[in-house]
This record gives structure tokens, C-alpha cells and sequence, in this order.
């Protein structure tokens, strides 16, 4: 029997898809050694069940408020049904308690965390890929729990991997922009910024604009596109993020786990925030400069996107600096260093 990995990951049209796609990141690392990755989902959607159904995954629904004790309990018996030894947990509303119970059953724990928001950490590892990462946020944890900080350890999906010789090249202007507010978008910002092309004067620029599955405005952002001055392409659930990353010269994007496929793919990127989480994540970003920074999306004027638009497309050293500090902070080898933890007690670059 190929050894079973237990991802307990939550996503939707609230807190978007962020959280399921790096789980899937780590999962199809996990396949590529032979295992057998199991996804189990409190509330999954339709399209996020899909995804991971799609790379032969199997996802399981459990009947439980996310972060109670009946979800612990739930994805305990079912990483025993499945004799996995290891669960991984990607959720904001799982506390010590429920780690606690995941612990008491005699199996291993990583815990996926952004902000250090839980009291006390029941975790065997603890994985943070944000670059504000410090051992200061999880001073509470067991002796044993070792802590995974850092760029080194983001997760990407194979899609990127297959990238990871590419080189970047930045022309003079940059004329290809691409779009990405996240898997829902609750707010539709993404209408903002398609209607602010009508007074953009780039000159011979192209935009794809990709939603998620999640986002209920497909249709209204097909609508507005077609009276656009600005040759504008939608593109809903796309499953081959690499590639479009790799055309555009330039990308407007929200502040969730996207930023660091863009640094991968040495992409120069403007980023806003559009939900109290991104404002705290890409604070690490900020100060490595590796991204220029909006603010919030919803309280930006138009104008003022526009305007730094334009200047970083007509800036091509500028450019060229992002995307060589991109490339440098994320390597790629973060699933391979997280799997190496795992299975063989250190980091190992497979």
C-alpha cells in the first residue's frame, strides 16, 4: 500500500483557494515519491474539489464546523482509516485544541501558518513561507517542534517546476499584463480595474485578466470587456498559471499565495491588499522590496493604479531588478525541503 498523506485544508469564496493550492503543491510532491495524498474538506466548493480531484487525488467530506472539535476528531479517524502517520493542516480556524487531539492519537503533525495567531502550538513541524517569518511567532510550541521559516520554503506546484531553468526576458516596455485577484474576489475589485482601461494609454497593450471557479461575476466581467478600449481576454480556472505568467511582462495581483509564484517566475508585480490577512502578509514583502505595493485595493483610486502601471511598464531596469530578486528568494526547492522533513527527518534537496 503506497504511505497515505491527510491534508486537512480549507477554501472558498471567504478566504479564497490560497490554502488548498499550496496543500496541493506539497500533495503532488508527495505523489512524486510514490505516496498517496488525501484531501479533507469541512466546506469545499465545487471547483476546489475538482482541482484536486483532477491530479487523481481523493477528497473526502467531513460533516463539522472548521477548527471544532468534532473536525479534529473526524480527520483523526479518517488519517487512521487511511494509515497515514502524517496530517497536515492548513486552517485559520484550528487552535491548540484541535492540534492537541490530532497529537493524542499518536500521529504526526505540520501545521501551515501565516501570522502566529494560535496561543500554543501542538504541531511536529511548522511551516511559515511568508518572508516575515520569525522563530519569535511560535516562542510556544514543544521543544521538538521544529519550525520551517521562510522563502526556502514555498510551496509551488508542478506547473512552476517545469520552469525552473526559464529565463526571463524584460523588454524595453512592457506591453503583456496579467490580472489575478485571487480564487473569488467577493468584492469584484477585478471590475475596477477592467473598467479603468478605458482611459489607459499604453500603447499596444494586451491584458488577460484570470478569475477563479469561485468568482460569481463571469458574466458581468464578459459584458464590461466587450466595450473596453483595451483588448482584454477573461480567462476563469485556468490550470496553466506557469505559462501565462511566462507571456505577461508585467502583473497586477492581490496579496495571497500568487506573490510567490510571481517571484518564481521572475514576474515584476504590483500587489494590493483585498482582505485583513494580505495586509499582514505582504508586510515581508514590503521590505524586501521585492514587489511594488498598492495598499488596498477598495481604497486606491483608480488613477493611482494607473499611474504606477505606467510607469513600471516604461521602466525596464526597474523591472529587471524585481524579477532577478524574485528568482533569487524562491528557488523552488520548497517541497522538496518540507518532504524531506517529513520523511527523512532533514532538508533535503531532492
Amino acid at each position: 500500500m503506497r504511505a497515505s498523506l491527510v491534508l486537512r485544508a480549507d477554501g472558498g469564496p471567504r478566504i479564497g483557494a490560497g490554502h488548498v493550492m499550496r496543500c496541493l503543491a506539497l500533495a503532488q510532491a508527495w505523489q512524486d515519491t510514490g505516496g498517496q495524498a488525501v484531501f479533507v474538506m469541512a466546506e469545499p466548493t465545487p471547483t476546489l474539489e475538482a482541482r484536486v480531484q483532477a491530479e487523481g487525488m481523493q477528497v473526502i467530506r467531513i460533516s463539522a464546523t472548521p477548527g471544532s472539535h468534532d473536525d479534529a476528531c473526524q480527520t483523526v479517524r479518517l488519517a487512521r482509516h487511511l494509515d497515514a502517520s502524517w496530517v497536515v493542516v492548513d486552517s485559520y480556524q484550528w487552535d491548540t485544541v484541535s492540534q492537541r487531539i490530532v497529537k493524542d492519537a499518536g500521529l504526526r503533525l505540520l501545521v501551515m501558518d501565516d501570522m502566529g495567531q494560535v496561543g500554543r502550538y501542538e504541531a511536529d513541524l511548522i511551516l511559515n513561507q511568508n518572508l516575515h517569518a520569525h522563530e519569535g511567532l511560535y516562542a510556544n510550541r514543544p521543544s521538538t517542534c521544529e519550525l520551517l521559516l521562510g522563502g526556502e520554503y514555498v510551496l509551488l506546484r508542478r506547473e512552476f517546476l517545469q520552469w525552473q531553468e526559464w529565463r526571463r526576458e524584460i523588454p524595453s516596455v512592457g506591453r503583456n499584463l496579467l490580472i489575478m485577484l485571487g480564487g473569488s474576489d467577493p468584492e469584484n475589485l477585478t471590475l475596477r480595474l477592467i473598467e479603468a482601461f478605458h482611459t489607459m494609454e499604453i500603447e499596444k497593450i494586451q491584458v488577460v485578466v484570470v478569475i477563479g471557479g469561485m468568482n460569481p461575476y463571469y458574466s458581468q466581467l464578459q459584458e464590461v470587456i466587450r466595450s473596453c478600449r483595451v483588448p482584454i481576454r477573461l480567462e476563469r480556472e485556468v490550470t496553466r498559471m506557469a505559462e501565462l505568467m511566462a507571456w505577461a511582462d508585467v502583473a497586477i495581483s492581490s496579496g495571497g499565495t500568487t506573490v510567490w509564484e510571481c517571484a518564481f517566475m521572475g514576474l515584476p508585480t504590483i500587489v494590493g491588499v483585498i482582505a485583513e490577512v494580505e495586509d499582514y502578509l505582504v508586510s515581508g514583502l514590503r521590505r524586501h522590496g521585492l514587489f511594488l505595493h498598492l495598499g488596498w485595493f477598495r481604497e486606491t483610486p483608480v488613477e493611482q493604479l494607473m499611474n504606477l502601471l505606467t510607469v513600471l511598464t516604461n521602466d525596464q531596469l526597474q523591472r529587471q531588478h524585481m524579477s532577478e530578486l524574485g528568482r533569487r528568494l524562491i528557488n523552488g526547492q520548497g517541497c522538496q525541503r518540507v518532504l524531506g522533513r517529513i520523511r527523512n527527518g532533514k532538508s533535503a534537496d531532492w
